[in-house]
């Protein structure tokens, strides 16, 4: 039998946000919704880009490399991660690649699935 754990008490107070943080923090919603409709993209989308480009700044820096067992995709699974490294969205590479954006997500799922990433940001890390 699984011990009972103990009850958590609740927060006394909730914590105020910094009014700075909040400001900063739309002021980056903004930007990137302008982003998002300047390149014909969802906001989650320019995120990802966003983060792709911190993460693989970030990995240059420490040191880090991802798993290369790139080598067991097929060509046009390349094709695809290489796309989605460079930035680009699910749309445009499937009018790069002239296949469905179905096929292009199917692609990702497979890649993911090989490579061992449970996240599609993960991916667009070279």
């Amino acid at each position: 039998m699984i011990p009972n754990p103990e009850p958590r008490t609740p927060n006394p107070e909730p914590r105020t946000p910094n009014p700075e943080h909040l400001a900063n923090f739309e002021k980056l919603r903004k930007r990137i919704s302008v982003l998002a409709k300047e390149h014909g993209v969802s906001e989650n989308e320019s995120i990802c880009r966003i983060l792709s480009i911190g993460l693989r700044e970030f990995e240059k820096v420490e040191g880090v490399q991802a798993p290369n067992e790139i080598g067991e995709l097929s060509a046009r699974q390349r094709a695809v991660l290489e796309a989605l490294r460079n930035g680009s969205a699910v749309k445009e590479i499937a009018d790069d690649l002239k296949i469905s954006e179905v096929t292009v997500r199917t692609h990702i799922q497979r890649i993911r699935a090989r490579l061992g990433y449970s996240d599609l940001l993960r991916l667009r890390i070279p």
